[in-house]
């Protein structure tokens, strides 16, 4: 993150899209228009990645299992693999007994982007749905435990109660320095996420963002992923029941049977068309 963005592409979508958008932050959201991050957030990340972690370092993520792709009023379900390296890369490939689906998300060019694939049809994610977490399924590669010089905001907004359980809820969204106010405005309401951590474990529960037609950026989507059935795997905790969510409608449905960590996953793993 904080990158100096060389691409007039670039550069020339956000200016159409802010003025699509007039520059809003998402509903509710008036804590993306702060420039420092909160110290009851930094704080709380802080608790949080050290349950998640107990202090491994972990620097890239293979996760193996099966999941349930729905596709409409079609469910299709094969074995997974999702792999995550750093912040900005990440894949998901599902076998299928007609053909693969999968999803690549890929910032190694300087600027984020990705694809997904269905068979031997293959479809770039429009830029604006590249700018929250690429490793969505594995929480310990959240932005929100990014360092602050890294260029992520983040803002605690107070505790919820869910399903009986008290759960604190932060907020974060990236700054990238260098930019005109309302493409760094735009790009703030872009990569906001939000997350919901149980206040006794202090593992993340829950996390939710907007996702945008390929070819409309005003129109929101909400997209929520729940996490749950925490297991040890060499000292980090890692969710084994995975489910996504798009618009209220189950899209992924994933269970995990196993875990590898900091296996050397090379940013040629992710690349992308």
């Amino acid at each position: 993150m904080n990158r100096r963005f060389g691409y007039f592409s670039l550069v020339g979508f956000l200016v159409v899209a802010c003025s699509a958008l007039q520059c809003q932050t998402s509903s509710g959201s008036s804590t993306t228009s702060s420039n420092a991050t909160s110290p009851e957030a930094q704080v709380l990340a802080a608790k949080t990645v050290a349950a998640l972690t107990g202090g491994t370092s972990v620097t890239d993520v293979t996760l193996n299992g099966t999941a349930t792709w729905t596709n409409g009023s079609q469910q299709h379900s094969g074995p997974v693999i999702l792999k995550a390296l750093g912040q900005d890369e990440s894949s998901l490939d599902i076998s299928l007994s007609d053909g693969e689906y999968a999803e690549i998300r890929d910032a190694s060019s300087g600027a984020p982007g990705g694809e997904w694939k269905l068979g031997d049809k293959t479809t770039p994610f429009a830029l604006h749905n590249c700018w929250t977490d690429a490793a969505w399924f594995f929480p310990p590669l959240y932005y929100l435990f990014a360092p602050s010089s890294s260029g992520v905001i983040l803002s605690y907004l107070g505790t919820e109660n869910k399903g009986g359980r008290v759960l604190y809820h932060l907020r974060a969204w990236r700054q990238e320095s260098g930019q005109a106010p309302d493409i760094s405005s735009m790009i703030a309401k872009l990569s906001s996420v939000d997350y919901f951590i149980d206040a006794t474990s202090l593992l993340p529960v829950e996390m939710k963002f907007q996702t945008h037609p390929d070819t409309d950026a005003n129109m929101s989507i909400p997209v929520k992923v729940t996490f749950s059935n925490y297991q040890d795997v060499n000292g980090v905790k890692v969710p084994f029941h995975v489910k996504k969510y798009v618009g209220g409608h189950v899209v992924l449905n994933i269970t995990i049977d196993s875990a590898t960590f900091n296996s050397g996953l090379q940013l040629s793993d992710f690349s992308i068309q």
